[in-house]
């Protein structure tokens, strides 16, 4: 399976994989194609599997597939496949598979408005005062981030390290709205830590845990609780047990473009800092009547998610393999799009929003 730990886009030769049904076939056995057609993880659909540490799959279910995410026929292995098996059953004559469907190129989208996460959590649901941080499951909240916000004091003179017990699956962590740094879990470590360092212009900052489900195993597990997300226990600053949590219930699901018309937007600048976690919008026009098939490429963004007109077509991320997000034509209309970009964090703060758009293309792209 292709994950967003592994660097590879997982593929196999259309010869090779003909070869290996009809070997199955001469034996007089029986072949389950996993998988015959290509999918997608839409919204938080991806779910994760385990070899040795947790990995989230991506969004993409295509894994060099007969038939492709898109629906197109593959160039040499649906063929291939056809031919192998006809040599062991009788085939009906069957007319040439068509040629690839047109894909849209509507060109690139730059954005002309954001608004911070931290500065709009009003249209969300927020439990105040909690002693010790809830799990999604207990939250009855199934995918999307849960924020996890309380106070620090005194914190001025001297760097102390941060404990979270049992954080599931990847948190950003935030001193007064600026990331401080990403931990991501592993079975190996249940327990992670991140250094903080001390604000100068405030000593008594609000610390802001995102925490993000990024899908539950589908597979086999070493434990039971590997599938509950969000914070179990409470964190330690220092020797000090934090309590006195703000928890606030982030699903981002199809009430988000409701939620994000009323976020304080702000212009966006060409030369901006980006400290925080993100919501980024603009309008893209189609001049057809019926949309295309499209791929949306996210180069130069680090990791989140993606609505158009309201439908969540999936994560990306920077650490690949997956470069391009497939955009079904049923999502498109004539004239005016919206899309809504969520970037929880990225690998650097500085960035050139005139570089920072993104292109959509006629296939998908990989990392290499």
């Amino acid at each position: 399976l292709d994950g967003f730990r592994r660097k590879k886009h997982h593929t196999l030769d259309s010869q090779d994989f003909a070869e290996s049904v009809e070997k199955i076939l001469s034996l007089n056995g029986s072949v389950n194609f996993y998988m015959a057609f290509g999918g997608t993880n839409f919204q938080f659909t991806n779910g994760g599997d385990w070899e040795l540490v947790y990995n989230s799959i991506t969004t993409s279910y295509d894994y060099d597939a007969m038939i492709t995410e898109s629906g197109d026929a593959h160039e040499t292995k649906f063929l291939a496949v056809h031919d192998a098996i006809g040599k062991y059953f009788p085939i009906p004559p069957m007319p040439t598979p068509p040629s690839p469907s047109p894909k849209g190129l509507y060109g690139t989208i730059q954005f002309d408005s954001y608004a911070d996460l931290l500065e709009n959590l009003h249209p969300f649901n927020i439990l105040y005062n909690i002693n010790t941080p809830i799990q999604f499951e207990y939250l009855n909240q199934s995918f999307g981030y849960v924020l996890y916000s309380t106070q620090l004091n005194n914190f001025i003179d001297r760097i102390e390290p941060l404990f979270l017990p049992w954080m599931q699956d990847r948190a950003v962590i935030l001193l007064d709205g600026i990331i401080q740094g990403i931990i991501g879990w592993t079975e190996k470590d249940p327990i992670t830590l991140i250094n903080l360092h001390p604000l100068k212009t405030n000593p008594n900052p609000r610390l802001d845990i995102l925490v993000e489900n990024k899908g539950r195993c589908c597979g086999d597990l070493p434990t039971f609780g590997c599938n509950f997300k969000g914070m179990k226990d409470k964190p330690r600053f220092g020797l000090k047990e934090l309590s006195n949590w703000t928890i606030t219930k982030l699903p981002m699901d199809d009430k988000l473009v409701n939620q994000s018309m009323t976020f304080n937007w702000k212009p966006v600048t060409f030369n901006m800092s980006v400290i925080s976690s993100l919501f980024y919008r603009s309008i893209f026009t189609i001049n057809i009547t019926k949309p295309f098939h499209s791929f949306l490429c996210t180069d130069n963004w680090g990791h989140g998610f993606i609505t158009i007109n309201g439908f969540n077509i999936g994560r990306f991320s920077e650490k690949g393999p997956q470069r391009t997000m497939y955009v079904p034509a049923h999502i498109l209309k004539q004239g005016s799009n919206e899309i809504l970009v969520f970037e929880s964090d990225r690998r650097h703060t500085l960035i050139n929003m005139k570089e920072r758009n993104m292109t959509f293309v006629d296939h998908h792209l990989w990392t290499d």
